[in-house]
């Protein structure tokens, strides 16, 4: 399928064709693949789920929700895996709920600050980041994205988003140390947000 027949099969979804998803997600299934293995990496070594299943979990939440409008494969690709991180957030969550009985601990950083334990806590704020990164600079956004959830190399990223690598080097330095800022502040230490 080449870009031009993506881009009108997403057209069709968003126009609320659902087989048009179907054929998106097959013809991209292994880029869904290569994301929700670079999702599951993150995740304990224990971890039940497997790519395939997360991304027929993705296609599940995609299908039964209000279609999305997609500009690009980019741009689908970016949306669903940011529903499987949802997906593996909300299973960290209930997880980590059941094994503490439903309560929350906390655990002391320095003497003023306290971060809530789990790692569910980092993450969503790193989301929370990665979003208003977004609105500010999508084009940034898209880059990081690209490169730490899908495992895209910087010349494959160039390639596909038509910018030079040069200019994909400068993104995702300039997206890192945002994001670094965002979600610790510029002395390192944790932000409430």
């Amino acid at each position: 399928m080449s870009a031009t027949t993506i881009t009108n099969s997403l057209e069709d979804w968003w126009r609320g064709d659902p087989r048009a998803l179907s054929h998106v997600v097959s013809e991209l299934y292994p880029q869904l693949r290569r994301a929700a293995s670079n999702c599951l990496c993150r995740e304990a070594r224990n971890h039940t789920l497997q790519s395939t299943a997360l991304v027929h979990e993705a296609f599940l939440q995609l299908s039964a929700g209000h279609p999305v409008r997609c500009e690009a494969r980019t741009h689908f690709l970016g949306i669903a895996t940011r529903v499987m991180r949802q997906i593996l957030i909300q299973y960290a969550r209930r997880r980590g709920a059941a094994k503490r009985g439903g309560g929350s601990r906390s655990t002391r950083l320095d003497e003023g600050s306290v971060m809530p334990a789990g790692r569910t806590h980092v993450e969503d704020a790193l989301e929370e980041a990665l979003e208003r990164l977004r609105r500010v600079e999508p084009r940034r956004h898209l880059v990081v994205e690209m490169r730490y959830r899908f495992g895209s190399t910087v010349p494959e990223i160039a390639g596909l988003t038509n910018l030079s690598v040069r200019t994909v080097e400068r993104e995702l330095q300039l997206g890192r140390t945002w994001l670094e800022e965002a979600v610790f502040g510029k002395d390192g230490a944790w932000r409430h947000q």
